[in-house]
């Protein structure tokens, strides 16, 4: 496997590093899972690591600060009059969730998990935490797509008083198309404002990146779907994710998924109807 290089920044030489006997520990411990990835040494799990920490940091930035309404006309720039139709049926003009691919298998990214929520913190300005957590294996559909097994952990963090959901993605192949091509060594971690836009090179590999928005109900989710294969059918540059909308039972979500690939991104339109008793679990 070719080795992805991750020159770190000042800040995040501040973050807590990972003795190198922690990473010979963590290497021998997931051994099977990175062998997967084919991450086989503990240089390039330092560097998946950081790459993880710091699209996890940046997407609690970005969820914070994307606006439904400029997203939905970024994305349909040339489908205008597609975008009052598609508004109607959005319920919150705040992302319901951030989804992308992490790199690490998700049982390791948990034994990091505690440490890394000090350095969100004082990177942030803000508390940190998480509140609950929810895992389950990817939809039939999803591994169809990917080509792959995968499995989905969706994490609830409050930062200060706002309470922001991530979705990560745990997908069983090898990492050397779909890591970042480029480190980020002159982005200062530290300043929120100016680093944002920069590290969106962190995901320009990642082809699952998507940003959620949630609708009231299945009917609604529906009628975009079959609003969204209207589209695909006249402009290629639009593509339907899945046939037909994903229902997952393990999260209660009801979904469909269109991708600008023009723009490399995806928006996922989801309604969540948990089944009566189901709760989500906290991380350990």
């Amino acid at each position: 496997m070719h080795t992805q290089s991750f020159t770190s920044p000042s800040s995040m030489n501040q973050m807590a590093a990972t003795q190198s006997g922690d990473l010979a520990w963590l290497f021998d411990s997931y051994r099977s899972e990175l062998m997967a990835k084919q991450i086989d040494s503990t240089t390039q799990l330092q560097n998946i690591l950081h790459w993880d920490f710091a699209k996890i940091l940046h997407a609690l930035l970005e969820i914070q600060s994307v606006d439904v309404e400029k997203v939905l006309v970024n994305f349909f720039a040339d489908q205008a009059g597609a975008v009052p139709e598609i508004l109607a049926s959005v319920t919150d003009l705040r992302l319901n969730h951030l989804g992308f691919e992490i790199y690490a298998p998700l049982d390791l990214l948990r034994n990091e998990f505690d440490p890394w929520l000090t350095q969100l913190s004082l990177l942030l300005g803000e508390q940190v935490k998480v509140v609950k957590s929810l895992r389950f294996p990817a939809s039939p559909a999803f591994r169809q797509r990917v080509g792959a097994v995968a499995e989905i952990m969706s994490i609830w963090t409050k930062v200060g008083k706002r309470l922001l959901m991530l979705e990560l993605f745990d997908i069983a192949h090898p990492l050397d198309s779909v890591l970042p091509g480029a480190a980020t060594e002159s982005v200062d971690l530290l300043s929120a404002a100016e680093h944002a836009p920069a590290m969106a090179s962190l995901f320009q590999n990642d082809k699952i990146w998507h940003y959620a928005i949630h609708v009231p109900n299945r009917h609604s989710v529906e009628l975009l779907h079959e609003s969204f294969k209207a589209l695909t059918a006249s402009h290629p540059h639009y593509k339907l994710a899945y046939a037909s909308p994903v229902q997952n039972r393990h999260d209660g979500s009801f979904h469909t998924k269109i991708i600008n690939l023009y723009q490399n991104l995806e928006l996922e339109f989801a309604t969540h109807e948990r089944l009566r008793g189901e709760s989500a679990a906290s991380i350990q």
